[in-house]
């Protein structure tokens, strides 16, 4: 159970936890770091890969946006169903026909 924290009032009027320790602010500041730019770079690939989609625009688009979409759903479920979809719609569409027929 994560303890309590209490702000003490210093004299220039700033705030500090009074019960955290350097490391554990560390940590927290690492981890939301590194989620706030999973998040960025996901919504880079996915909009970059939606231009690139463009008619006339060439590029790898729908492997860019599936790309932004591994990345954002290691944070966000919605971007996991709508990876699933996707790879199962491509899957879907290239699946080989049946031989002997």
């Amino acid at each position: 159970m994560p303890q309590a924290i209490r702000p003490v009032k210093h004299d220039a009027s700033t705030y500090v936890d009074a019960c955290a320790d350097p490391a554990r602010i560390r940590r927290a500041v690492l981890q939301h770091t590194v989620r706030a730019t999973r998040v960025v770079i996901g919504l880079i690939l996915v909009v970059l890969g939606a231009v690139l989609s463009l008619p006339f625009v060439p590029g790898p688009g729908l492997l860019l946006v599936f790309g932004g979409l591994t990345v954002l759903s290691a944070e966000f479920e919605w971007a996991r169903r709508w990876r699933t979809y996707l790879h199962d719609q491509f899957r879907r569409l290239t699946r080989r026909p049946p031989h002997g027929g």
